[in-house]
């Protein structure tokens, strides 16, 4: 039924939006250049989407409050990562420069917390998964099709004992009022209170909407794999992102780690899909931030670029570029380990929680997809999320998470019993899926903001 549903939406669609405008294509719309991946218009098969609103997507933008708070602003950029700190400096194909910071002078190690910090060395090997907590399925249709390992875009990587920084520059900060504002995930110029922000939840509000899956259960940690797409936004304050939260606490003592990637013009300068993680201490306030823009996470490997861009996507009916993600408790300091593919990038020290939060273990897995909805000129946003197909559109067409795990306390794997859970189905919609194959538990998710059901 939900299948013949959203078909009947996308053929309401096509017609309804026969005469909505296209992107210009010029040189001065990243939207509307042939060059840009992920570029959304007719391809969708439900019609062009409205051209970005100039003055919000206009990088010039400046909001900072006021002069003092660019010149705190601009001596945090001078203290984040000190001249003499670098080993030396390069350029990825697509402009981002980055730092190569000797390790032990990256900010984390900085930090009044972590001033006598050892670096940590990874986890160990897990335990082999257990019998699956729900009975699967066994459908393997899915795992006939290939996917690819994505890439991430860079000519260079630092030496051994250095670590890659993206740069941060007055550009980024200058598009928030003030600095505490830029280390929120949702700052408050945007429309909604980012005080009332907190880890996905049942119901749409005006500002976030998310398709997800999630168990409450104790863990040291999760893995997924997600496709990777590069969807439309509507603004450059919006975005889309497609991620995993490890949970604990709740009120203010909420904290949560997350990882995925997120398109977020305001934040990144660009119109690409980025590698992101970000954690809260404090339920969302400024105690936390975005990747290596704060003393939060510390980092040990000297390739993996945290917020750096990918060199390709999925494509609509054809090739699926895919990264695998795990967060784990563990190692010799018990931290938050990220891993990359095959890759342990770093860490988020235990020291950075506390005892009703993370510090010992999570007690909820998450995993799905997130937008922003500004609701301009008083509708609801046609950002994407995921691919910006349904879920019934499946392998090739629509985004999703598979292979879905966590790790018991008792450091073992396990199948999770996903609940689902979405803001409003006709703008954003998730099928979970079980296979007896290797594809385990997983999801496809996303969908394409407005339409005649989504207003």
């Amino acid at each position: 039924m939900k299948k013949l549903l959203h078909q009947s939406v996308s053929v309401a669609l096509a017609l309804a939006f026969s005469c909505a405008p296209t992107f210009a294509d010029s040189e001065n719309s990243s939207h509307g250049r042939d060059d840009i991946p992920g570029k959304k218009g007719e391809e969708h098969g439900r019609g062009a989407k409205p051209m970005p609103d100039v003055a919000q997507n206009d990088m010039d933008i400046k909001r900072v409050k006021n002069a003092a708070e660019e010149a705190k602003m601009r001596r945090y950029i001078d203290q984040h990562v000190a001249a003499e700190d670098v080993e030396k400096t390069f350029f990825t194909e697509y402009g981002d420069e980055i730092d190569c910071v000797q390790i032990h002078r990256q900010p984390a190690l900085k930090h009044l917390k972590l001033k006598e910090h050892k670096l940590a060395t990874p986890p160990g090997q897990l335990k082999r998964m257990g019998e699956p907590t729900d009975v699967p399925a066994t459908d393997t249709s899915d795992e006939l099709n290939d996917d690819t390992l994505a890439s991430m875009t860079t000519v260079e990587t630092c030496d051994k004992g250095t670590v890659p920084i993206m740069r941060l520059k007055m550009a980024n900060l200058k598009r928030f009022e003030t600095l505490e504002e830029f280390r929120k995930k949702i700052p408050s110029h945007l429309k909604g209170k980012a005080a009332d922000l907190e880890a996905p939840r049942d119901g749409a509000s005006s500002l976030h909407q998310y398709a997800h899956a999630y168990q409450l259960v104790n863990n040291h940690g999760a893995q997924t794999v997600l496709n990777l797409w590069n969807p439309y936004t509507e603004r450059s304050s919006e975005f889309s992102l497609s991620q995993m939260w490890i949970v604990r606490g709740s009120g203010s003592s909420r904290e949560t780690i997350e990882a995925g990637w997120q398109k977020y013009r305001d934040l990144y300068g660009d119109w690409y899909a980025r590698l992101f993680i970000y954690f809260t201490p404090d339920n969302y306030g400024s105690g936390g931030c975005y990747n290596l823009t704060c003393g939060g996470f510390v980092q040990v490997n000297n390739s993996v670029i945290i917020g750096g861009k990918y060199s390709s996507y999925s494509s609509l009916g054809g090739s699926q570029k895919t990264i695998t993600l795990r967060w784990q408790k563990g190692g010799s300091n018990n931290a938050w380990w990220l891993k990359h593919g095959s890759t342990w990038v770093g860490y988020y020290p235990q020291s950075r929680f506390d005892s009703n939060g993370l510090r010992s273990y999570g007690a909820k897995v998450d995993f799905g997809g997130e937008i922003i909805d500004r609701q301009p000129g008083g509708r609801h946003t046609y950002t994407d999320m995921g691919s910006g197909r349904w879920p019934y559109e499946g392998y090739s067409y629509a985004a999703y998470q598979r292979s879905i795990k966590y790790i018991t306390t008792g450091n073992s794997w396990a199948t999770p019993s996903l609940t689902r859970s979405v803001s409003d189905r006709w703008c954003y919609d998730l099928t979970l899926k079980s296979s007896s194959g290797s594809w385990g538990k997983y999801f496809y998710f996303g969908g394409s903001g407005y339409n005649i059901y989504c207003k």
